[in-house]
């Protein structure tokens, strides 16, 4: 009866191959990450566009968006100071400063 033994080696050629792979696997899942990235800030946007269409629709939804923030604020315990000024105040405000200015 004849044992044969046989030793399975790396040898130093196959390690600049392993590594070029392995480089090659990462830029796969790096563009992969990217690519999901970019997507889910495409839909958030989209989905940012819609809620900004439907708020225009009613400024009343305006001022219950911003009385629900401040309810959210207000459940965490936190010392962020609020100071709430209807949007409506800046145009006040820029022609006060036109004013101000040209005298």
């Amino acid at each position: 009866m004849t044992t044969l033994l046989a030793e399975a080696q790396e040898s130093s050629q196959d390690f600049p191959l392993q590594q070029a792979m392995a480089k090659e696997a990462e830029a796969a899942r790096e563009k992969r990450a990217r690519l999901i990235k970019a997507e889910s800030e495409y839909e958030s946007t989209i989905k940012l566009t819609q809620a900004a269409q439907e708020i225009a629709k009613s400024p009343v939804a305006l001022e219950l968006r911003r009385i629900q923030m401040i309810a959210e604020i207000g459940t965490e315990q936190n010392t962020t100071t609020i100071l709430m000024i209807p949007s409506d105040i800046l145009p006040l405000a820029k022609e006060i400063s036109k004013f101000i200015s040209s005298e």
